[in-house]
């Protein structure tokens, strides 16, 4: 923050797109971005759609990963997710949601247990 010498980035887009729907991701040239890139912690599907959203409207990022893909998968850590309709749609709004689609089964049905 100011106080300790340093300032945010400024963002300088486009004003007036709206929120929820895919007109509200712009395009790389609207965005001027004067400063470092952002760094986005972990390459979950959380961090990856950031990095994604961050991407297509001009904004530099690098993802840090602590663990291989290969080392988390073996783990059993990342290896499957399901997703409820909401999560489709922010997929859907940064253009990768068909793409996923036609590589994924469709969740129909949740069925919560316990052991006890």
């Amino acid at each position: 923050d100011r106080a300790h010498g340093t300032s945010w980035p400024v963002w300088k887009g486009k004003k007036g797109a709206r929120s929820g729907t895919r007109s509200s991701v712009q395009t790389a040239a609207s965005v001027r971005w004067d400063a470092p890139p952002v760094v986005v912690a972990g390459a979950g599907i959380a961090g990856l759609a950031t990095a994604l959203a961050l991407h297509k409207v001009g904004i530099p990022v690098r993802v840090l990963e602590a663990t291989a893909p290969a080392a988390r998968a073996s783990a059993g850590g990342g290896a499957a997710i399901g997703l409820w309709e909401n999560a489709w749609v922010a997929l859907d709004v940064l253009g990768v949601g068909d793409e996923l689609r036609a590589q994924h089964l469709r969740l129909n049905r949740v069925e919560l247990c316990r052991d006890d």
